[in-house]
């Protein structure tokens, strides 16, 4: 009996696991990442997030995708840049702050299933201090770039330091600029320059410069810029040096919460900062006191977040016709879907067709035949009249355009394009 028992047991289990796996029509199944295993899971998504601890280098991790994944969002930050160091002289002078790594940040896309490497970039390593109470290389160094898909996040560029020549500060070699990169690093002293960010802020893509350093002849460091803004100039006057605030962050909720990320370090002067926020992609904060090192740049992220719900509905201008589909099936040429979760497409009015698959709506249905013909279509022949002449056919339908033709035409009726026949009548008037 108690054999028995055990049989129908596995047995119902098996049928219940069955239907689990399978999707109705109209519904797909959605791809996952299969290796690693999720960072974490907040209700119906999932994501996973890649980081790396460590500075001046980048790591590389492969995941392994079952399944076409559509419509995840993708987060892929650089590592920022490390704020400048000063030197022992004992004057306010002030160094830069790092730049953040560019952010990368993709909503609605497709990744296609198989192995895929994910890069992430390391905060900009630490600049020494210069025990030299004239100059020395005090502007710290870039973060990495991070990369997925071919999507690559410029390191932050680091934050400009400290160089004094005869009383005053120097651009004699050139420590004092704010580095480049995916945002640019703050001015240290009052001589310096601004980094510039990699490349103009896209819908996708964002990165600022870093500020211009000291105001009014004063010598702050200047922030360095953020993926929400630009760095902010120090200021000074009667006394007061205020170093430059870094550029914005931006705030994102891809893990269920949210969080400011890509921020740019904060300028130096006196002030005593706590250290930068690691796995953001923060520019590094810039040194505080003199003969000090700056603060290292935050490492970077990459945070993939997708629907974990096993079956998916097909959008407008897709079908998946049978249960367990995996992936959506665009609408052919000549076909259109208006609504989301169909299981078939519907053709155009006879005599039209689309340029293009993956339709949803009728609008986009064009005739077949030129404007100054007449489509006469049956399951084998199309037959475009006109009331001119056959040459103005030909001049409107040029031969090298008749093989397209001809596969539209096929693809429409579900025929081989060999069984399609194309005649041309001219009717004189």
């Amino acid at each position: 009996m108690s054999w028995l028992w055990l049989s129908v047991l596995m047995f119902i289990d098996t049928r219940c696991i069955h239907a689990q796996l399978t999707c109705p029509i109209g519904k797909y199944t959605r791809g996952v990442i299969s290796h690693p295993p999720p960072t974490g899971i907040d209700g119906d998504l999932t994501y996973h997030e890649f980081r790396y601890d460590g500075t001046g280098y980048s790591t590389q991790t492969k995941i392994q995708i079952t399944g076409d994944i559509q419509s995840a969002e993708v987060l892929v930050i650089a590592g920022g840049g490390d704020g400048g160091a000063t030197i022992p002289f004992p004057r306010d002078r002030g160094a830069g702050g790092g730049g953040a790594g560019r952010l990368i940040w993709l909503e609605q896309f497709d990744i296609s299933a198989g192995t895929k490497n994910v890069i992430v970039g390391a905060g900009g390593a630490e600049a020494p201090a210069s025990s030299n109470e004239h100059w020395g290389n005090t502007g710290g160094h870039n973060g990495q770039d991070s990369n997925f898909l071919g999507f690559t996040a410029k390191g932050g560029g680091a934050g400009g330091g400290i160089e004094r020549w005869c009383g005053i500060c120097s651009d004699q070699n050139g420590h004092q600029h704010g580095n480049d990169g995916g945002s640019g690093g703050g001015r240290g002293c009052e001589r310096g320059n601004g980094g510039s960010a990699s490349s103009e802020n896209t819908a996708q893509s964002f990165g600022n410069v870093g500020g211009q350093g000291g105001l009014d002849g004063g010598d702050p460091g200047a922030g360095g810029g953020g993926a929400g803004g630009p760095g902010l100039h120090g200021s000074s006057g009667e006394e007061q040096y205020i170093p430059g605030l870094g550029g914005a962050t931006m705030n994102i909720d891809i893990t269920g919460t949210l969080r400011g990320y890509a921020g740019g370090g904060q300028g130096g002067m006196h002030d005593q900062l706590d250290p930068t926020l690691q796995h953001m992609g923060h520019g590094g904060k810039a040194a505080h006191d003199y003969a000090t090192s700056g603060f290292v740049g935050s490492s970077g992220a990459v945070i993939i977040r997708y629907n974990n719900t096993k079956c998916g509905t097909c959008p407008p201008g897709t079908y998946a016709a049978t249960g367990s589909s995996v992936v959506c099936t665009l609408c052919e040429m000549g076909k259109f879907s208006p609504n989301a979760g169909s299981v078939a497409c519907t053709p155009c009015e006879i005599g039209k067709t689309h340029n293009s698959a993956g339709q949803v709506s009728s609008v986009n249905c064009l005739a077949l035949c030129p404007n100054e013909f007449m489509a006469n279509v049956t399951t084998l022949t199309v037959t475009c009249v006109n009331t001119v002449s056959f040459d103005l056919f030909l001049q409107a339908l040029p031969e090298n355009e008749h093989e397209h033709f001809v596969n539209t035409i096929a693809l429409m009726f579900g025929l081989e394009p060999a069984m399609v026949r194309i005649e041309v009548t001219a009717i004189d008037v």
